[in-house]
């Protein structure tokens, strides 16, 4: 199966809450094929590069896995990279 590089971007559900705090859920979630951003408060972002069947697989499981990790963080937008 082909790689695919995209990175997510969301919104935490609270704007005080501090992203590094949800490194450690997002690895058991199963993100460990992503690169966690946390440069600004009450966002996170991910850059990941994830083996799926097509991209629009990689991208729904990646955003499946990070909704689970992180409970009401809000999908803002994905970009590929090429």
């Amino acid at each position: 199966m082909p790689a695919y590089d995209f990175i997510l971007s969301f919104k935490l559900p609270s704007n005080s809450d501090d992203p590094a705090a949800f490194t450690d859920a997002l690895f058991k979630a199963g993100c460990d094929d992503a690169t966690v951003g946390v440069g600004k408060l009450g966002t996170i972002a991910l850059d990941f590069t994830r083996t799926a069947a097509n991209a629009e697989a990689a991208a729904r499981s990646a955003i499946s896995a990070v909704e689970a990790a992180i409970p009401g963080a809000e999908f803002v937008n994905v970009k590929w990279i090429s």
